[in-house]
Parts: structure tokens; sequence; C-alpha cells
């Protein structure tokens, strides 16, 4: 089935923090493939061009996708402009596959076998986005194309109570 994703990248200056903190990392991140999901739908949709949204980082863990079969580091973020985005955008081309909308960031997928190093760098890295609490931005909306079977992130939304049964 052919879904519609509207994304949202990050701004340069967030790229920027984000090689920061990263910088003498064992794993290997690709944080120019990293972007923010605003809406997925059957329905197409129009990218707003002047959009910029702020995000702060929450809590990010590893939760593992059963549709694709691998686990990601997934970084949930709190937005107001993105949630608002969300919202307006939804209203048009409504999301099938969860009741909610939890913005996020995927830093890597799939994660390699964890050892203690990767665990303790990903802790690390946790613990310096939630404290910093340094504002993250995104802007230049993008729409693609995605065929898909199952919901993706399925059970990243199931965690977080926000799945819907539709398309599990």
């Amino acid at each position: 089935m052919i879904f519609n994703q509207l994304i949202a990248l990050p701004r340069p200056e967030t790229i920027e923090y984000f090689s920061t903190i990263m910088s003498g990392s064992p794993l290997m991140l690709d944080l120019k493939n990293i972007y923010v999901e605003i809406n997925l739908s059957q329905e197409e949709m129009v990218p707003d061009m002047d959009g910029v949204y702020t995000a702060y980082a929450d809590t990010g863990g590893i939760w593992y996708d059963s549709a694709a079969g691998i686990s990601s580091w997934i970084l949930p973020l709190q937005s107001a402009a993105l949630d608002r985005r969300h919202f307006d955008v939804a209203q048009e081309a409504p999301n099938p596959f969860y009741n909610g909308y939890i913005p996020h960031l995927i830093l890597l997928s799939p994660v390699p076998p964890l050892k203690r190093s990767y665990r303790t760098f990903m802790a690390s890295i946790n613990n310096t986005l939630v404290n910093d609490q340094q504002p993250l931005l995104f802007d230049a909306e993008i729409t693609r194309q995605l065929d898909l079977k199952r919901a993706p992130m399925y059970d990243f939304y199931a965690d977080k109570g926000q799945a819907s049964a539709t398309f599990s």
C-alpha cells in the first residue's frame, strides 16, 4: 500500500550540535539522513516551505520495529510547533496507523548488537540531550512515498499508548 510521508529536515545548526556532542562515537551515525516525521497518510500533503519548528529532546531509547524486523535508537521530541503542524495536516490527510502524534528522530537504525561501550555512549548522549535542552530546529518540509504493508514504528507508538489497531 502506498503512503505519503511529510517530513522536516534539521537545520544546519542542529546538525552541527549533534555532530559536536556525538564526536568520538563508537557507532556509525549518519546525521545527514535524520528527519522528523510530521505525518504519514494515504492522502497527499503539501509541504510548508516557510515552517520552522523548535523541538527539545526527551529521553531516547531503543525500540524494536516488528514491521522492519530491526531495532532503532529513537529520540522522542517535545514540540508544540510540530504538534500544531501535525494536527493541521492530519485534518486533511489522516494517519491510519496512530491515535496520537509523537515527534521523534531515528538516530540509528538498525542498532548493532550492543557492546558495553555502545550502551555507555548512548546513555551519555541521552543524558546530554535531555540535560542541555538545546533547541533543535527543523524546516525544509518534503514529502516522499513509501510502500508499506504494516505500520512503521508501530511498536514505538504502542509502547507510548498511541498505536491504532488498524494496520498493526
